[in-house]
């Protein structure tokens, strides 16, 4: 049987990095990130099972809807998600 049938291409894109400093009073993050942009299909996507220790919520949204969110309330977001989404966004087809 040929196995290369069963094979799964995984299709990642290393978008770039930045290094960030936010303070928030007391404690503060400096750190440099990597963005990565990874392409799944539907069915590749309902398997994803995050680590609980790292990621307690998974929303998915089209990029307009995230822009707003971004224009409208930044603070619900992370310190350094506005700039890792630039590096997403930019590559965006």
């Amino acid at each position: 049987a040929d196995n290369a049938q069963n094979e799964v291409v995984i299709e990642i894109r290393h978008l770039g990095k930045f290094t960030y400093l936010a303070d928030f009073g007391s404690l503060s993050e400096h750190e440099t990130d990597n963005v990565f942009l990874l392409y799944l299909t539907d069915d590749e996507i309902s398997q994803l099972i995050p680590s609980p220790d790292e990621i307690s919520e998974i929303k998915w949204l089209p990029p307009k809807e995230i822009d707003l969110w971004l224009c409208k309330i930044p603070e619900e977001f992370t310190a350094w998600f506005e700039k890792a989404y630039s590096f997403v966004r930019e590559n965006l087809c």
